[in-house]
């Protein structure tokens, strides 16, 4: 009896959507209305010795900084024009410094 009712539910739901069309219908877009942060110029140092310049995303300097442990080990590196050109992991960074333009 359960099984019947939830089927005609879902067929009476069914025939009402293509009925009606449902093409138009779309999903709100997250994150477009959105204003990325802006590129700061980085220079970051590895633990090998290596460095690399480029720009990252929401680099947020202040007077105050809390170290976060855990969460997202991955990160974008940028050119100045806002292409995607590395991507490297907090694990092997010994630190990240900001360069003057």
């Amino acid at each position: 009896m359960k099984k019947r009712l939830i089927s005609l539910i879902a067929g009476i739901v069914l025939m009402c959507m293509v009925l009606g069309g449902c093409n138009d219908w779309k999903m709100p877009e997250i994150g477009n209305d959105q204003d990325l942060p802006p590129l700061v110029k980085v220079e970051v140092a590895f633990r090998d010795g290596s460095k690399l310049q480029g720009y990252m995303r929401g680099l947020g300097l202040g007077e105050d900084t809390t170290v976060l442990i855990g969460g997202q080990t991955t990160t974008n590196l940028y050119d100045a024009d806002g292409n995607l050109t590395a991507i490297f992991n907090y694990a092997q960074v010994t630190f990240i410094k900001k360069v003057a333009e």
